[in-house]
């Protein structure tokens, strides 16, 4: 294969290509360093390594190669193989080959033949590069979207969760007080029908008893007045909370909806998310306890609770 052939030639051969080799004397010994000293032998090295580099980035991401330019890199790389070894002495230093070549001109013809391969690499190589690059654009952008999206679902669910929290809590409540009023309504119906009230008593006994048990009566009475009155008041707080839990929950479907509108209506869609966005937020910002001091009537319409999803359906339809 191509890539096996290039990290094969490119380190026994191209990267072993120096002008000159110095006797060094050190630790009381010798050894010999090979040195890049003319600026072609040094141009030579640079260009066979940008070669390498971008060779071995196609070799990590695995990018195929056709059989024409397969057959014109091989042909590259063995002409200069050819030329390296034929134009240089060569050395071996701690068992490792060095190619020596001192004639300046003959590195500028390797230098032509490097330069030629190079051009070759990077124009089959960086427009394949630039794709991989593109995709890989793509899939970041992809799984961006998807964390983004999946934030917004958790977001959105964490607000629905906490609306329908307090739909219980007031439903609970609710519920309680119903069975306060009903055991409230129990005593009073017990002390209605009781009529012991003794023959014998004298008349201002007989008014004080009825005053007593009309004190009674006009105390359950006002009891109970209260007790109507706090469970329609936790009604409406757990209604208002629903409302808001329906409302969260149903954004994203919204916002879907809206995406899914063809891209001729763009301004369309740009001016329907931020109503929706805007009415969203004035919603859900509204003080539940608002709902308390409102009129029976205006608390049930349904124009007032449920206008953002009817000004929506509106616009949707006429898309």
């Amino acid at each position: 294969m191509f890539y096996s052939k290039w990290s094969d030639y490119y380190y026994r051969y191209f990267d072993s290509v120096f002008d000159d080799i110095e006797c060094v004397k050190a630790n009381g010994g010798e050894y010999l360093d090979p040195k890049r000293l003319t600026q072609e032998c040094k141009d030579l090295s640079y260009i066979l390594s940008q070669c390498n580099n971008i060779i071995s980035v196609a070799a990590k991401n695995k990018i195929p190669i056709n059989h024409k330019e397969y057959s014109l890199f091989d042909d590259l790389i063995e002409k200069l193989q050819k030329k390296v070894i034929s134009y240089s002495k060569q050395t071996n230093i701690d068992e490792t080959t060095v190619f020596l070549c001192d004639d300046k001109e003959r590195l500028a013809e390797l230098l032509l033949d490097a330069e030629s391969l190079h051009t070759s690499i990077r124009g089959y190589f960086i427009p394949l590069f630039l794709n991989v690059i593109s995709d890989y654009q793509k899939n970041i952008s992809s799984v961006s979207d998807q964390i983004k999206e999946a934030r917004n679902l958790e977001v959105i669910n964490s607000i629905s969760k906490k609306f329908r929290d307090e739909e219980i809590k007031f439903g609970e409540l609710n519920n309680c007080l119903i069975w306060v009023i009903i055991i409230t309504l129990i005593f009073l119906i017990g002390i209605v029908m009781c009529n012991n009230i003794g023959s014998d008593l004298e008349s201002y006994q007989l008014v004080f008893f009825y005053i007593k048990r009309f004190s009674i009566l006009m105390l359950f009475g006002v009891l109970l007045t209260f007790l109507f009155r706090l469970r329609k008041e936790n009604f409406r707080l757990s209604q208002e909370y629903r409302h808001k839990e329906v409302l969260a929950s149903s954004f994203i479907n919204f916002q879907e909806q809206i995406d899914k509108m063809p891209e001729t209506v763009k301004e369309k869609k740009q001016m329907l998310n931020i109503m929706l966005f805007e009415e969203t937020i004035r919603e859900l910002g509204k003080n539940p306890a608002s709902v308390l001091d409102k009129p029976d009537k205006e608390f049930i319409d349904e124009k007032t609770t449920n206008n953002i999803v009817s000004m929506l359906f509106d616009k949707l339809l006429k898309k």
